[in-house]
Formats: structure tokens, C-alpha cells, sequence
């Protein structure tokens, strides 16, 4: 039975990985960018996703500070990011 404070690591783990991710895939966004530099539709849907990433941030700044940093809001975090997929 896992202990709180190892689902709390798992969540934060969690966490760090889709910052990994995100990481990742913002120089193949600016590819994308410099692909098609006139492309005014393309550059409207590329700035979605960098919409998209910018919520995610606030997302988990707002529950770590409502939180407290305690462990309940890392897993209430990635519970409800779990939900929305």
C-alpha cells in the first residue's frame, strides 16, 4: 500500500516529467514557426499551444500556493489534470 508521501513523490514525479515534455517540444514549435513565417492561420493555432502550456503553468502555480507546497495539492493537481484527459 503506497503511503502518502510516496504518492505525493509519484504526483510531483509526474509533474516534472510533463515539465520535461513541454520542454521538449517548444524548439520544434519555433521550427514549426520559422517552417511557415507568413502563415498567419498557422501562427494563430501555434499560439494555442503556447496558450495551452502557459494555463498548465498557472494551473500548478495556483495549486501549490493554495496548497501550502503540502503533498494534497500535488495529488489534487495531478488528479485533476488525470480528469481532464
Amino acid at each position: 500500500m503506497l503511503t502518502l508521501s510516496q504518492v505525493a513523490k509519484n504526483c510531483f514525479d509526474q509533474i516534472l516529467d510533463l515539465f520535461s515534455i513541454i520542454g521538449k517540444a517548444i524548439p520544434q514549435f519555433d521550427a514549426m514557426r520559422q517552417s511557415f513565417p507568413d502563415d498567419e492561420q498557422f501562427a494563430i493555432y501555434l499560439s494555442s499551444f503556447y496558450a495551452d502550456i502557459l494555463d498548465f503553468h498557472l494551473a500548478t502555480l495556483k495549486v501549490w500556493r493554495r496548497s501550502g507546497r503540502r503533498s494534497e495539492g500535488v495529488l489534487e493537481y495531478v488528479t485533476f489534470w488525470a480528469s481532464l484527459t
